[in-house]
Formats: C-alpha cells, structure tokens, sequence
C-alpha cells in the first residue's frame, strides 16, 4: 500500500499543484487510517487482545448485553468522552507493551452510558418489577433518593462478574443494604419489613426433606408472621475487617477513613465503583442462611444455654442408638414463638416452672390451623402420657435384673434407655410426639429383650 502511494504522488507532475495534492492526499489517508483505527478497537473482540480482559470478554458474549459494544457502556455517551478514553487507552497499551499492567482491571460503568437511548433510558419510569420469584423491585427510589444515606450507581448492584454472568445483580449488594441493621439488632425483622421485597408468595410450596407441601395462603392471617417459620434466613455480620483496607490502600490517611463510614462511602459507592464485599463480610439470605438476630425465636429465651432437649427432640436429636425423626413443624422451620403465644400471667399458666415464660396453648394451634388444631395439643399430651409410665415400668424393673448390671454390653443397654427415658422427660415429649413415643417405645423394648436373654 505504501509503495503504491509513493509511486502515484511521484507519477505526479513537477509544480506546486502536486505537492498540495500529495499534502491532501495524505492527510486523507491518515484520516481514514485514523478512523479504521478507532473502530476496529472500539469493537470488543479487540479488548481481549489483552490476555487479562479474555475472562471478561467469553462471560459477556453469552450475556444479555453480547450485542453491545463495550465502550456503549464503558464509556459515557458523548464524543468528548470518547475521544478522552481513546488517549487513555494509550497509556493502557504501553503497559501492556512494557508489561507493567495491573493483574487485575478495573473499569467502571456510569449511569449515564446506561440510560442512553435506546437502552434503558425508561427504566426509572418503569415502577415496580417483578425480579425473581415473586420478589418486587423498584429501580426509581434507588437511584434517584438515598438509600441508607448513600447515593447508588445502577452499577452499584449491577456488577460486571456475577457467577459467570457479565453484568448482573449482585445479591450480595442486596442483602447486604437490607440486612445489615438486622444481624446487629438496631431493627427488628418482621412481616412488614419481609413485604417490601416478598409482596406476594408462592401457594405451594414443597417442605425439603420430605413429601410434604406447604400452602402460604392457609396461614396468611393476622397474628401469623413471617417469623413464626423462617428462623435463620440471614447469616453473617455484613462487618469490615480493618485489614481489608491495606489490600488496595497503604497510606495513613487513607487506612485512618475507615473512621469515617460517610466519606468512605462517598469515594467506593458513589464516586467510584468499588465492589461491596471487597470491604464487607458477606451476609447470607436463604431459608437456611445462619443464625438469627431476632431473639424471640431463641430457644435460650426460655431455657439455657447450651444443649436444649426441647430443640433436639424437636429437630429429631438427642436419642441414644434410635435414628431421628423431625417433627413435621420443624421441616417447615416453625420457631418456637408460633406456638408459645401464651402469657405466663394468665389463670391458666398458674404452676407452670418459671413466670415469664410463653406457654404454648391450643389458641395458637387454632390461630394457624383453624378448629382442626384445637384438638392437637392435648392429643400429643395424651400419646405420650399413655407411652411415658410404661416405659418408666420396663425401667424400674430392669433396673432391679441383676444381668444388666453384670453384663457390660447390657449394662450400657440400660444407660442409654435410662438416658432416653430421661431425655423424652426433659423436652416435653409433645415438641415432636411420633418420635418422643418412638423413643419410648424402642427404649422399652430393647429392656425387655435384654431381660429374656437373662432368664
């Protein structure tokens, strides 16, 4: 191409003409080597030239955005703007050159690239979307009030590598905002903080573990809450480590801001686009996510720490040498304030161990499952009134059989039936009365077996 050029301007005739057409002719070249340049890398195979942008460049050819160029988003709409982040890009290209660059980019994504037209430019007028799994989103107050008192970037919950996803919501961001008062006790968690998000819930769904179904709308009455069955949906403290800070920072000043949770704010979320869990510990969501913060639903409320026999019978533990069986309840992760509604300072709670405590009563029985529950609670009392005196009998005789005392074997046969016997005692046999009874009535019969062989 060059020799081409050369041998046509000097095939030119000798005068002034020709070296201004050469001039023009030239410069016409360079514009359009200009331009060919600028739009071959604007486009995004030409990114992942880069070895280190390769991981970036695959997740984004199956994403929702493959039709997109990268500097559509990368770079805020103007030719300003485009043209200054062409000449950034030639510091970029030396240090690729020199390999000097960083082990890790780090682009970011202003709100302006994504509201342009043609993208989602409505978005803010859109109100409230579904999200996923009958969870509703609103875009317009997160972006255009405070939340928590931080200004947010659509990028601040869109993230660029999400799962193998590029650009995407990361639910970190989500549960970490929400959640963060809640594991540190400053708000309660009830129904009505549940319903900002979970405004409408699925009829039936299916209890893990088992081949029960559980249905929403028979329990969706008033004095049911959300609590009274998802006990540990947040796990984790959402805290910052001061030695996070010394992985991007190492100058006094700047380790001394973490005092300042505003300003720091300010400069990761809504100056620039800094990833939450790069500082934050992650906090959890899900039906099974960890310990909650909300103490009504503490079984050390009511009794002490350590090793409760009422939360093991009830999760179908504790036994000796018989294989658990979780109550029904349980499986559907019902806490122990659905059922213990009663006030101690109530006629009937005259007696009971301790004042103070709530008294599970037929009432809440009721409350969840209408006039079928009343007569629940008093048919568990009677199972295992029936079920514990017979096995207290199996106990006390072979308590007095010499063999099981002699034999080693049947000895420790004894213990753990005496162990059992106890255990159903302790934990009020109705927290899960199929395995309190089974507890029993395996307990006595392993006795009994024992006392034949002695005979």
């Amino acid at each position: 191409m060059r020799k081409r050029i050369l041998a046509w301007v000097l095939s030119l005739p000798h005068s002034p003409a020709r070296l201004v057409t050469a001039i023009g002719a030239l410069g016409l070249v360079g514009i359009l080597l200009l331009i060919t340049t600028l739009e071959i890398t604007s486009q995004a195979f030409f990114c992942q030239s880069c070895h280190y942008m390769r991981g970036y460049y695959d997740q984004w050819k199956v994403s929702s955005h493959k039709k997109v160029q990268c500097l559509e988003c990368h770079v805020k709409p103007g030719v300003t703007n485009y043209l200054s982040r062409k000449f950034s890009a030639m510091h970029e290209l030396s240090s690729m050159i020199t390999g000097k660059y960083p082990s890790r980019p780090h682009a970011e994504v202003e709100d302006a690239s994504c509201l342009r037209k043609g993208c989602h430019e409505s978005r803010l007028l859109k109100g409230q979307v579904i999200y996923r799994e009958n969870i509703v989103f609103d875009h317009t107050p997160h972006l255009t009030l405070e939340r928590r008192g931080k200004k947010l970037k659509c990028a601040t919950c869109h993230a660029q590598m999400v799962m193998g996803t590029h650009i995407a919501v990361s639910e970190e961001v989500c549960f970490l905002c929400h959640f963060k008062d809640i594991v540190n006790g400053v708000t309660p968690m009830t129904s009505k903080f549940c319903q900002k998000c979970h405004k409408t819930l699925p009829q039936s769904v299916d209890i893990a573990g088992t081949d029960q179904k559980y249905s929403h709308g028979d329990y969706q009455k008033p004095g049911i809450h959300c609590q009274d069955c998802h006990i540990n949906v947040v796990g984790g403290t959402g805290q910052v480590p001061p030695v996070m800070c010394q992985a991007c920072h190492n100058k006094p000043k700047d380790l001394n801001a973490i005092s300042d949770p505003v300003k720091m704010h300010e400069k990761h979320v809504t100056e620039h686009k800094v990833e939450c869990y790069m500082c934050h510990e992650q906090i959890k969501h899900s039906l099974n996510a960890g310990a909650h913060a909300d103490k009504r639903i503490s079984c050390s409320q009511c009794h002490a720490q350590g090793h409760s026999a009422q939360r093991d019978l009830y999760t179908g533990k504790g036994a000796r040498g018989i294989v658990g069986a979780p109550s029904s309840m349980a499986n559907a992760q019902v806490a122990c304030i659905a059922c213990h509604r009663g006030d101690s300072t109530d006629a009937q709670q005259v007696g009971y161990p301790k004042p103070g405590l709530r008294r599970a009563t037929v009432a809440s029985c009721v409350l969840c499952h209408g006039d079928d529950g009343a007569g629940f609670l008093q048919d568990w009392k009677s199972q295992v009134a029936a079920a514990l005196p017979r096995a207290e009998a199996v106990l006390s005789q072979a308590e007095k059989s010499p063999i099981l005392k002699k034999d080693t074997v049947a000895a420790r046969i004894l213990s753990d039936a005496r162990y059992n016997i106890g255990f159903v005692k302790a934990a009020h046999g109705v927290h899960n009365v199929d395995f309190a009874v089974s507890i029993l009535e395996q307990s006595s019969q392993v006795l009994q077996d024992q006392m034949k062989k002695g005979k």
